[in-house]
């Protein structure tokens, strides 16, 4: 059980997905929800899917794939898991989360914790823990950049460095803070 607690607390600060292996990061390229509240919707989206990717992706895996030796086909039964996934969600959320699972979907992170290690887990409580972790990481970035966001607004920020680019700067800035932790 500690072992998962870490996993989690690992995929949030020091094994962070986007500020470590660069996936995930299409929220912060496009147009962001405008709230910290809608941008928290987002990121437990996000960790809901994957969630479920990974379950659907490690059934998937160590039932059908490798028993029938079909492993060369991981990319795109992910892909349509994936898509499955967030079509279902969309027919179950859409009164809450009418815009946002279409960029759930384009996320990277979601299709990249699964391919990263698909065949590197011991049970599929590492795997939960590990895509919770993941998810919740991404939802800490979308909260911090968005509170970054609205702060120039007040303080003295040239207007050429306000939106995408002082993103760039706090994310680059986050990741060589994080590069620090490796090997804890």
């Amino acid at each position: 059980m500690a072992e998962l607690g870490y996993m989690v607390i690992g995929g949030v600060l020091w094994n962070n997905i986007v500020l470590t292996y660069l996936l995930g990061l299409f929220p912060f390229f496009g147009e962001r929800p405008g709230t910290v509240k809608a941008n928290l919707c987002l990121g437990l989206a996000t960790t809901a899917v994957m969630a479920v990717a990974v379950v659907a992706a490690y059934g998937a895996h160590e039932l059908v794939l490798v028993p029938l030796e079909l492993v060369y086909l991981e990319h795109l039964v992910t892909i349509l898991l994936l898509l499955i996934i967030v079509a279902a969600a969309d027919l179950l959320f859409r009164n809450y989360l009418q815009h946002l699972l279409p960029r759930v979907f384009m996320n990277s992170a979601a299709f990249g914790t699964v391919l990263l290690y698909l065949g590197d887990w011991n049970g599929l409580g590492e795997a939960i823990g590990t895509a919770v972790g993941f998810g919740l990481g991404v939802t800490a970035l979308l909260i911090l950049v968005e509170t970054i966001d609205t702060r120039p607004e007040t303080q003295l920020v040239p207007s050429w460095l306000r939106g995408m680019p002082l993103q760039f700067i706090t994310l680059g800035m986050l990741a060589l803070a994080i590069a620090g932790f490796e090997g804890l």
